[in-house]
């Protein structure tokens, strides 16, 4: 271990620990279940402070690297890709420009995963797509609920591809522009939404993989072609009112 440990510097020591800890984990030097040396013992190794260290093994916590067992120390986690991006949810906050982005994303691939979300669909999944689609037929005088569920919509179908970490990393994206997605829908309303997200349950349930990517495609260019517009606006109401 000590030819492992590079000598650090005066300079953000806390940092510097904690990044050579993570390569440790990620490098496989302690493995899945391995105890990390004690405070005393990482104190030794890398000659810092307490503090330095315990702020290290805090933030290493944090990230979901390690996990400490109170009264037997600190342990190496088994953690996945999915659970290291649960942590850009409540640190991420986007620009309009940033979200119109995230929106264009979607629009390049949403329609690019429906092929194999229908691949592996079964008579559940179109039970449950029919299960949302009624609540948000429901909830169309209530847009912030109806947005909730049109979100809830969409992720499915993304979990129904079978890929954990696309699924994962929409499923961040589209929890830091929820607001956005507020705007959205009361812009357009229900009933516009009620009309995609029937053609898209048809095409799903016909197993028909050009159509169903077709009315994705369609439905999510025009949100994202909904939101632009409303910037633009807002910038041009901004500019007049100069």
């Amino acid at each position: 271990m000590n030819k492992l440990i590079k000598k650090i510097s005066r300079a953000q020591v806390q940092s510097q620990v904690y990044d050579q800890c993570k390569e440790f984990i990620i490098d496989g030097v302690w493995k899945t279940g391995d105890k990390l040396p004690s405070e005393n013992q990482l104190c030794e190794l890398f000659d810092v402070s307490r503090v330095s260290v315990r702020s290290a093994i805090q933030s290493l916590q944090a990230q979901g690297f390690i996990e400490i067992k109170r009264g037997e120390g600190s342990f190496v986690r088994n953690f996945s890709i999915s659970d290291t991006l649960d942590i850009l949810v409540p640190v991420l906050s986007l620009s309009e420009n940033d979200i119109s982005s995230v929106l264009e994303f979607r629009v390049m691939f949403e329609p690019a995963l429906i092929p194999y979300a229908i691949d592996n669909v079964t008579d559940e999944d179109i039970d449950k797509l029919e299960e949302i689609y009624d609540e948000m037929s429901k909830k169309a005088s209530d847009l912030d609920k109806y947005a909730e569920l049109d979100k809830d919509f969409h992720l499915y179908i993304l979990k129904m591809s079978g890929n954990q970490v696309v699924f994962k990393i929409c499923q961040v994206l589209m929890e830091v522009f929820s607001s956005a997605w507020r705007v959205v829908s009361n812009k357009l309303g229900a009933s516009f939404g009620l009309i995609c997200h029937r053609k898209i349950i048809d095409a799903i349930k016909a197993k028909d993989k050009e159509l169903a990517r077709i009315c994705v495609y369609e439905h999510v260019k025009d949100i994202y072609l909904q939101f632009n517009d409303d910037v633009l606006k807002n910038e041009s109401s901004r500019n007049i009112k100069k």
